[in-house]
């Protein structure tokens, strides 16, 4: 039987961290609504100073393969702190998913592993991101340009 620790916590040392918990407590971004949109597939979360953060639904762990009414049955739990989801057994931590933790160690690490998806590609491109052919070619000196464009390629 492995042998038992006890670890000795006083009073004073428990009251003087919930004191600590209360002057940091104002400054916590806490979640007053989340509805999620079947259209757009992603989770709005309604904050309490106002902003709205979405996240799209293939991000959060756990909810790959759940149905859109399972997806509607949203629980806040801790003051907003929370986001549950009982009938598919999953939560996530709301200062967790606002610094851009979705799941897991290995979950994020997935996700990273997967990368852009085509439309975020196609997105960039629109945007101004170029691939990594014409970023080659906009290295490249005129010289090495001429002879690329006389060869035909």
């Amino acid at each position: 039987m492995p042998e038992q620790v006890r670890v000795a916590t006083t009073d004073a040392e428990i009251d003087a961290a919930i004191r600590q918990a209360r002057v940091f407590e104002k400054y916590d971004r806490r979640v007053i609504r989340v509805t999620y949109s079947e259209r757009t597939d992603r989770f709005f979360l309604h904050m309490d100073d106002g902003t709205i953060h979405m996240i799209p639904r293939r991000l959060l762990q756990g909810l790959a393969e759940a149905s859109p009414t399972d997806l509607q049955k949203i629980e806040l739990l801790g003051g907003g702190t929370g986001i549950n989801w009982s009938t598919l057994d999953v939560a996530h931590y709301v200062p967790g998913l606002l610094a851009g933790v979705y799941g897991s160690a290995k979950w994020m690490k997935r996700l990273k592993e997967s990368g852009p998806t085509r439309r975020a590609r196609a997105r960039n491109r629109v945007m101004g991101a170029k691939p990594p052919a014409v970023r080659r070619k906009a290295k490249m000196r005129l010289p090495e340009l001429v002879r690329q464009h006389q060869r035909g390629k």
